[in-house]
C-alpha cells in the first residue's frame, strides 16, 4: 500500500518460529490407540480454522464406507453452527470426539496416536498445530498457501485448497487408505531438520539486535 502511493514502507524480514524434529523415542513411549484410525483436528472452533469443510469431507467418507475417527481438540468460538453439525452427525453415528481443556500430555498423546491431522485453516500467522503433528511423527494435510505451506516445504504434509472440499475428500481418502503414501510422509517427517528456540533466538538477535548496537557504536 505504501509502496503504490510512493512512500517507502518499513524493512520487513522474516524470522520463523522453532518447528523442533520428531523424535521418535517420546512418540513410541505413546503407544497406539485401538479401533479404527483416529483423522485429529486442532485449533479454535472458528469459522477461518475451517472444521466445517473437514466435517463434510469426514461424512462423505463415512457415506464411502471407510471407517475412522473424528477427534477434535480446542476451545469453542463459534457459536452454535459447529456444535449443531457435531450433533447431526453424532445422530446419524458418526464417531465424533470434540474435547476442551486438555493438558499438554493428553495434546501430545493425541497427536502421537493420530494416523494423521488435519489443519486446513483458510487465515493463519503461523500453524502451531501443524508443527505440533509433525513434531509427533503424525502426517497433516493442510493449506497450500502462506506460512503453512512454507512449513510444509520440509515433508511430511498433503497440501490443499483449503476452499475446494474435493481436494480435502481426496487427501483425507489417500491418507486413510494407502498405507505406502502413509509411510512415504512419515519417513518424510524423520528427515524434517529442526528449528530450536535457540537457533529462533539467534536469528532473532543477529536480525533485530546486533545491527542496532553496531550503529550506536
Amino acid at each position: 500500500m505504501m509502496a503504490t502511493q510512493g512512500l517507502a514502507g518499513p524493512e520487513i524480514v522474516e524470522c520463523r518460529l522453532p518447528a523442533p524434529a520428531f523424535d521418535p523415542g517420546s512418540a513410541a513411549a505413546v503407544g497406539a490407540e485401538s479401533g479404527p484410525p483416529t483423522v485429529l483436528c486442532v485449533g479454535s472452533f472458528e469459522p477461518r480454522k475451517n472444521q466445517l469443510a473437514l466435517l463434510y469431507a469426514a461424512e462423505v467418507l463415512w457415506r464411502e464406507g471407510l471407517s475412522f475417527r473424528l477427534r477434535f481438540v480446542g476451545g469453542s468460538a463459534w457459536g452454535r453452527e459447529f456444535p449443531k453439525v457435531v450433533r447431526t452427525l453424532r445422530k446419524r453415528g458418526r464417531d465424533i470426539e470434540v474435547q476442551s481443556n486438555i493438558d499438554e500430555w493428553q495434546l501430545q498423546q493425541a497427536y502421537a496416536t493420530a494416523r494423521f491431522s488435519v489443519f486446513t485453516s483458510v487465515h493463519e500467522g503461523y500453524g502451531l498445530p501443524v508443527v505440533e503433528s509433525l513434531a509427533a511423527g503424525t502426517p497433516v494435510i493442510t493449506s497450500n498457501f502462506g506460512s503453512l505451506n512454507e512449513i510444509a516445504a520440509d515433508g511430511g504434509t498433503l497440501l490443499v485448497d483449503p476452499r475446494d472440499d474435493d481436494q480435502l475428500v481426496a487427501a483425507m481418502r489417500d491418507l486413510l487408505v494407502d498405507e505406502e503414501l502413509v509411510a512415504k510422509l512419515a519417513a518424510e517427517i524423520v528427515t524434517r531438520p529442526n528449528r530450536s528456540w535457540a537457533d529462533y533466538a539467534g536469528e532473532l538477535w543477529t536480525t533485530a539486535v546486533a545491527p542496532y548496537l553496531v550503529r550506536r557504536l
